[in-house]
């Protein structure tokens, strides 16, 4: 019997998600140790290198789990709804960065700009000039299909009389 979060129409892709993200995670634990014992180097460095290169392979899997989650998302949905989905979450994403920045570090943007911390500062900056065009175009999406919605009966009715 199947069990009930493996029945719907996308859980090859759900089952081949976990498969990479919890295989991705068994990959670089085993190329940490690998490059550990095969490298020439002093332990501590071998060690180093070794996680830093796990730490890489594990950030791609995860980048193409979620990315793979976003494929899912846009087979399941209509196209239209889809996009609208991504693009808000993109967007609320994005412009809730400097927000989590401030709750979690305690520095807000203009705190950032006077002290001069410009790595920060660019990040939360970055992120806020991605979010803006997101938020717009999820605006206009959203209004445009309202639009498409509030025409389609009228469309309707002239055909039929």
């Amino acid at each position: 019997m199947t069990p009930f979060f493996l029945s719907f129409a996308g859980s090859s892709v759900l089952s081949r998600l976990l498969a990479a993200v919890l295989g991705g995670y068994l990959l670089a634990s085993a190329l940490a140790v690998f490059l550990a014992t095969v490298l020439s180097a002093p332990c501590a460095e071998s060690v180093l290198a070794g996680m830093l290169w796990s730490f890489a392979v594990y950030v791609l899997a995860v980048f193409f789990g979620l990315w793979s989650l976003a494929l899912l998302h846009a087979l399941v949905r209509a196209p239209v709804v889809a996009w609208q989905e991504q693009l808000g979450l993109l967007a609320v994403l994005c412009l809730l960065l400097p927000l989590l920045n401030w709750i979690t570090v305690g520095d807000s943007l203009p705190v950032q700009i006077a002290r001069g911390d410009w790595e920060r500062t660019g990040v939360d900056l970055c992120a806020m000039a991605l979010g803006l065009p997101a938020a717009w175009a999820w605006r206009y999406l959203r209004r445009r299909s309202c639009d498409a919605a509030r025409r389609a009966p009228a469309v309707k009715m002239e055909m039929g009389a």
